[in-house]
């Protein structure tokens, strides 16, 4: 039986008074908590600032060339991934067109290669033999990061993950680790300074450094990855929020686009609805803020709408870095090159050192790990016939506008440069150049200071340690990557799903 297509995304023209749900944020949080309500049958608004969904997942497009934003690969779409599972419950299995990577990447060493493989074993057997007087302690370390991720896959979604009685017998990794590092469990077992770089490098991808990074956040992070599938939107990373606002609309949901809320209505401790830019009142039986977090407490709500140990505590927390990311477009035939899609590129195998180097502003070419992605060496519909693109990020602190104000081309001309030594001639072929600085990320999804996990994913504000996602006030929830599991893609569609499953169950 052939499906009926999903119609157009549009932004709706007219505003019912009253919903069961209004989702404040159309990223990937907020677009999987409101498909689940509007598939039930709930009548769903969600209203997004920007012109498009999907936050950090959203692509752009200058001169035939299209870039993603600040995503440019998935984890966790096969089936049963926290994404794959998502899709297949809306009905949605099979409309996303992914593309399969592997190898995942290439990272890059001073005399050192390592290809990222996308299979979980092939990857565990390409370390023991790279370095077999460490099979035993690769086998303690994966052993450890294994045991987290299946106790992550099977924990029921509920919002207080971590208070039912027995929990810490039946989930007995994700409660001894909770507060250890991926360095501390490196230094354990492990020896080899390379190999714990290997590792430890793609904590590039979590926003901290080894010494600060959770365990829990790698092993969703790196797992989802390996096991879980890695995946690459044929045409953008649009598609996915994209496909997920053109089922709400199929499900009769409300989207409104370019509009932002500017307060929370409350009736005591109650939500009972919101106010948008303009001064139309909405009701709801439910809010979620998929959005930033300091702004939904500290101005969408009265300023005596907390009390005063929830503000300390959220003015006590720290956002994760940013990225400063340089968008290009080629007339080099970089896939006559023998170049990865991705390529993780880091100046020397102290992982440590070049994340608090980068931390502190500076750009020092002997402390530094840049990743290089070509989505067009998987995907040739992303460029005019020929061409390609070449995306560098840069994990970075917010540092304010002054900064990059006076800093953005010196540094975009710098990473330009340092790519330039794995792509040859780069600089000669430039036809685009697009710069976003952490500024750029804040502007466009109002997080703070461009956060782009949240808040910093170290043990002491992972998981359950975040803001829990029911509010003190009756009626509103958080979504996304300032509640738990925490940042990343796929933890976030988790957190919607997560609120939509309480949602819904307040309502059985």
């Amino acid at each position: 039986m052939n499906k009926a297509p999903l119609p157009p995304i549009r932004s709706s023209s007219s505003l019912s008074g009253c919903y069961d749900g209004v989702v404040i944020g159309a990223g990937m949080a907020g677009l999987s908590c409101a498909a689940l309500l509007a598939e039930e049958g709930l009548k769903v608004l969600v209203v997004e600032q920007h012109r498009k969904p999907g936050g950090y997942c959203t692509s752009f497009q200058r001169a035939g060339f299209t870039f993603d934003v600040a995503i440019n690969s998935l984890s966790s779409c096969n089936r049963q991934g926290w994404i794959g599972s998502l899709l297949r419950r809306l009905g949605l299995e099979g409309e996303a067109d992914l593309i399969p990577l592997d190898p995942i990447k290439e990272l890059v060493f001073p005399g050192f290669r390592f290809s990222l493989p996308g299979s979980y074993q092939e990857y565990l057997g390409r370390l023991k033999e790279g370095f077999p007087a460490e099979a035993k302690g690769i086998e303690e370390v994966f052993g450890t990061l294994e045991g987290i991720f299946e106790e992550l896959k099977r924990m029921p979604l509920r919002l207080e993950m971590d208070s039912r009685k027995g929990f810490g017998e039946n989930f007995p990794h994700f409660t001894r680790y909770r507060s250890m590092t991926l360095a501390e469990l490196l230094d354990r077992h492990l020896q080899d300074h390379r190999l714990k770089a290997i590792i430890s490098g793609q904590c590039m991808y979590t926003g901290v450094s080894p010494a600060r990074a959770s365990l829990i956040c790698v092993s969703s992070m790196l797992l989802g990855y390996l096991k879980d599938g890695s995946y690459q939107a044929r045409g953008g990373v649009q598609a996915l929020p994209d496909l997920l606002a053109r089922r709400l609309l199929s499900r009769g949901a409300h989207l409104l686009f370019s509009r932002q809320v500017e307060r929370i209505a409350t009736s005591g401790e109650r939500a009972v609805g919101v106010r948008l830019e303009g001064g139309q009142q909405v009701g709801a039986g439910a809010v979620v803020s998929a959005m930033d977090a300091r702004r939904t407490f500290f101005q969408l709500l009265p300023e005596d709408g907390i009390t005063a140990n929830l503000r300390r505590r959220i003015q006590a927390m720290r956002p994760s870095s940013s990225y400063f990311m340089v968008f290009l477009g080629l007339d080099l035939p970089l896939h006559r090159m023998d170049l990865c899609h991705h390529i993780d590129y880091f100046s020397s195998f102290d992982i440590e050192s070049i994340f608090q180097t980068q931390m502190t502003g500076e750009l020092k070419e002997e402390a530094i790990s840049l990743g290089m992605v070509i989505p067009t060496l998987m995907d040739p519909s992303l460029a005019p016939p020929g061409k390609h693109i070449l995306t560098l990020s840069l994990l970075s602190p917010y540092r304010g506008k002054d900064l990059w104000a006076a800093r953005r081309e010196q540094v975009a001309d710098r990473l330009i440069g340092i790519a330039e030594g794995l792509v040859p001639q780069l600089s000669r072929h430039i036809q685009v150049k697009e710069i976003s600085t952490p500024l750029t990320l804040e502007r466009y999804t109002s997080n703070f200071e461009g956060a782009a996990y949240g808040w910093e994913q170290s043990p002491d504000q992972s998981g359950p340690r975040r803001l829990p996602p029911r509010t003190p006030i009756q009626n509103l929830y958080l979504a996304g990557h300032w509640t738990y599991p925490g940042g990343g893609v796929a933890s976030v569609t988790v957190s919607g799903r997560m609120v939509a499953e309480e949602i819904l169950q307040g309502r059985a």
